[in-house]
């Protein structure tokens, strides 16, 4: 398995964590549809009740609709991702940086994930690791820098407000005598 900037952030030292963690925030109203399979329409109308409750800002009712569609699909990487990033608005972030790092074996050359696993670092103060995330984002941005000239963008604003306070200093003062 891969290690990534944001594997040791998150306080776990592997993925063992990650089935407690997907079924830690499942509700007793749950427990009965754990048991059985649901057909691929209803996995459909259950996503998009996630993907909804996630745009009204519902990030715990999100997280434990992902968490019942990772028991039922763990293999869609959709699932994965609307968890992740309902934890990370909950700002849940270390449960956010386990998901992402799982991600970036599912997913390698998604720069999107090292880019969200990037803004949880920095949610959490952790700007060294932060700013590596956002490097690996950039390497892979650049491999198709087309399609992602959006995320490199990002990933500029994003790297410039984390530098640290010697770096900003420097490049100020590097402006001003041009």
């Amino acid at each position: 398995m891969k290690h990534h900037a944001f594997d040791d952030a998150s306080g776990c030292d592997d993925f063992d964590d990650l089935s407690s963690l997907v079924h830690s925030h499942e509700g007793e109203a749950h427990a009965a549809e754990e048991t059985e399979k649901l057909s691929a329409e209803q996995i459909e109308e259950l996503y998009a009740l996630g993907h909804q409750q996630y745009e009204k800002g519902k990030y715990e009712e999100a997280i434990q609709t992902f968490s019942l569609l990772m028991q039922q699909r763990e293999d869609d990487p959709r699932h994965w991702l609307g968890l992740a990033a309902s934890y990370q608005m909950n700002k849940e972030y270390a449960a956010a940086i386990i998901i992402y790092a799982f991600l970036t074996e599912l997913n390698p050359e998604n720069p999107f994930i090292h880019f969200y696993a990037a803004e949880c670092l920095f949610g959490m103060g952790n700007a060294e690791n932060g700013l590596k995330a956002l490097d690996e984002c950039e390497r892979l941005a650049k491999e198709n820098e087309k399609e992602f000239a959006p995320l490199l963008a990002q990933v500029d604003l994003l790297r410039t407000a984390w530098k640290p306070p010697a770096e900003n200093n420097a490049t100020e003062a590097g402006n001003v005598t041009k």
